[in-house]
């Protein structure tokens, strides 16, 4: 026998060595949870407030949505060689990740 098959997916809601699946709301929830148990009072009040404001403001509805059609763009890839998303999207399906982070 192949020991290298293809993986088989699992239903929703079984587990994998034992482990529950999670999902992305849970474990915001959990995160959020874990800040207010370990983040004085005030701060997380003024944290709280600060989230509120921001989403208030309309700031949301700039955000790209799940399965929105973009308009075309180009972007320099690691190498610095700018790639046309038009290019790319003529030859299969493109997949964008966005996030941020702090280097």
């Amino acid at each position: 026998m192949n020991k290298y098959q293809p993986a088989k997916l699992r239903p929703a809601g079984t587990t994998f060595r034992g482990v529950s699946p999670i999902s992305l709301k849970q474990k915001l929830d959990a995160m959020k949870r874990q800040a207010a148990e370990n983040i004085p009072q005030k701060t997380f009040s003024e944290m709280l407030a600060a989230t509120n404001q921001l989403r208030e403001s309309g700031i949301l509805d700039g955000v790209v949505k799940p399965n929105s059609i973009l308009p075309e763009f180009r972007l320099k890839n690691q190498d610095g060689i700018e790639i046309f998303s038009n290019e790319l999207l003529a030859e299969k399906n493109l997949v964008i990740t966005i996030f941020r982070g702090h280097w």
